[in-house]
Order: structure tokens, then sequence, then C-alpha cells
């Protein structure tokens, strides 16, 4: 990425090591409980926050939930909550930015208020647009749960299409400031 001129690099994790492979981290399902899905992945997770400098933003906090054997609406964050403060305080640490993703409800009031009392500063919404119609689709939940959870000033929102790199977007602010 040397050599190259971005406004903002998003990171993730789609793909985890698993038996000496990378395998899709929604792929754990059924080799190993769905708790122990979660705290491997929250886990490498953290591997990833501490092992590179490559990224601004952190996108899909905990991005094996949208595939929760029993569906999505009945993943519950409370089981995890020390797993999702080690993340959350390492990405604090590191100066970054959590980023709350609006195409499935992947992150909470719960979620972002850990995020803050882990020292987290702001927060970025994404859209997770596949297509341009659909850039800043849900913006008004981040927007009205983030204020709830931090009791922070309105959020901004961008208006650049959530990419795992984001290369040219528009000056409009990107990210809420939580402090």
């Amino acid at each position: 990425m040397s050599g190259h001129s971005f406004d903002r690099v998003l990171g993730s994790l789609h793909a985890v090591p698993y038996n000496g492979r990378l395998v899709a981290a929604d792929a754990l399902f059924g080799p190993m409980s769905a708790d122990d899905v979660m705290r491997y992945y929250l886990t490498e997770l953290v591997a990833l926050i501490e092992g590179s400098g490559l990224f601004q933003v952190l996108a899909h906090l905990d991005f094996p939930r949208r595939y929760w054997p029993k569906g999505p609406h009945l993943y519950r964050e409370e089981p995890f909550e020390e797993e999702y403060r080690v993340a959350l305080r390492a990405l604090a640490a590191s100066g970054r930015v959590l980023e709350i993703n609006t195409k499935t409800p992947l992150a909470s009031v719960d979620l972002v208020r850990w995020w803050r009392e882990e020292g987290g500063t702001a927060v970025s919404f994404g859209s997770d647009a596949h297509l341009p119609n659909r850039v800043g689709d849900r913006f008004s939940w981040p927007s009205t749960s983030s204020r709830r959870a931090a009791s922070a000033p309105a959020a901004t929102r961008t208006t650049s299409a959530r990419l795992t790199v984001t290369a040219g977007a528009p000056a409009a602010p990107f990210m809420s400031d939580l402090g």
C-alpha cells in the first residue's frame, strides 16, 4: 500500500487460521461450538489489531455473529463481554477507530458503551454498501445508539462506500467523536 494515498483504510477479519489453513470464520461453526467460535475469533482479532499497522478503522468487530447457528437475532454479547473488552481495549490503545456496521446489527448500545469504557474515542459508520444506492443505509440507528451509549454529540456520517480500502473518499467527516 506504500506509494498510494488513501483517506482511510478499513481492516477486518473474515478468515482465521485453523488446522494449518486459513478458513472463513463462519466455517468454524460445526467443527467448534458457537461459543468457542466467537472466543477464538475475538482472540484472532486481537492478534490482527496488535500485529498490523495497515488500517485506521476496524470493521466487523464480531463478523461471525452474522452466521450465528440459531440466527443472528438470537446472538447475545454478554457471554463474551470480557473477550470483546480485550479486543476493544487493544483497538483503543492503538489509537484506531471502531466501525459501527449498519448492514446487519453488528453493534449494540452495549458494544459502543464498552468501546468508550475501554478508551475508545471515535466511531465510524459504515453501511457495508456493495452498490452505490445502498451507501448510507440505516445510518439513523448508529447515530441514535452511539449518542445513547456514549452521551456524545450527534454523529456525522460518511458518504463513501464501505470497502476494505476506501480511496478518494469525499472530504465529509466520517467519525463521531465520543469524547
